[in-house]
This record gives structure tokens, sequence and C-alpha cells, in this order.
């Protein structure tokens, strides 16, 4: 019996987390309304900016050197998102490009922005992980290849001082209501 493998992928690794997030896009096609998600989604250009240095961690599952599965992880602190790095991708702020300005303005900007629409923080400055994205090919469930994402991911939040995690799962989702309820 071959042995599941968990790493961190790297950018040779766009390609194969680009189709694992096609085939999520997919499955979830039929369980929630993807509106938000452009049709032409570049997810290969967008995980490559995540691998650079984004808000996300991904750890990659591969049985005999296979690919079955991943899983994508956050850090917040309070209420906010927070940055492992700032990528290109996340410095888009509405309909304008911030990427396209030097870094010193963007920030100058963000600050000013920050002081002018200043609203209460009601949550507390706690930092907590968050499992955003886990899949695992439908013909590998069942074989313990989530649960190792997850204790895997368990472990690397701890090495960030994370000590509280937090996830969403679809009302619908039986299969993944299933499996965080165990």
């Amino acid at each position: 019996m071959s042995e599941i493998t968990i790493r961190p992928p790297d950018l040779a690794d766009l390609k194969i987390l680009s189709q694992l997030y096609e085939l999520i896009k997919k499955e979830l096609a039929g369980l929630i309304r993807l509106s938000s998600l452009s049709p032409d989604a570049d997810f290969e250009k967008w995980i490559s900016a995540c691998l650079r240095g984004g808000n996300n961690k991904f750890f990659l599952a591969q049985k005999d050197q296979e690919p079955i599965g991943f899983i994508q992880l956050n850090i917040y602190r309070g209420s906010r998102l927070e940055p492992l790095a700032l990528s290109p991708e996340e410095r888009k702020w509405g309909r304008f490009n911030f990427a396209q300005l030097p870094l010193k303005i963007m920030v100058k900007i963000f600050r000013l922005a920050k002081k002018l629409f200043q609203t209460p923080n009601i949550y507390t400055e706690k930092r907590f992980g968050y499992i955003a994205n886990i899949y695992v090919k439908p013909e590998f469930r069942n074989q313990g290849v989530a649960t190792k994402l997850v204790n895997h991911s368990i472990l690397w939040f701890q090495t960030q001082g994370i000590e509280e995690i937090t996830l969403n799962a679809l009302s619908n989702n039986q299969a993944g209501l299933n499996f965080w309820q165990k």
C-alpha cells in the first residue's frame, strides 16, 4: 500500500493546483451559486501570486507522486486577513488596480483611507487560523487524505503561534459536513 505524502507546493505545481481548483469549481457548481467567481478565472495566475507570498498557504497531498488533493489556509487578526506578504493580486481594491502604484504611495493611500473610513473594531485582535478550502479527488476520498491534510495544517498553524482554527462548510455539502463532524 502506497503512502500519502503532504508537502507545500512550489511554482512547478501551478498547473496541478489550478486543475484541482477547476475540479472544486465543477463539484460545487451544483451546491452554490458561483456568481462572484469569474467564468474565465485564471486560477494559475492567482495561485502563482499566492505562492509568491500572498495571504494563502497551501499543502498538496500526493499518492505515488500523483496529486490527489490540497488544503488552503489563511491567518486572520481580528476580522482582518493577516497578510503573510502582499501579493500583486491582493493590491487590487475595487475597480482601481493599486498594483500599478509604487508600494510607498500605495501604503500612504491605505493609511489615509483607514483614518478616513475607520469604523470601530468590534473584534478582538486575536490571531486565528482559517481553513479556506480543502479538496480531495473523489476516487481518493475516505482513505484518510483529508485528515492528513488537516493534521498537517494544524501543525503548521501551531508553528505560526495559532491556537484557534475556524472554517465554514456549505449546509448542503453533505460529504463535507460528514467529514467535519467526525
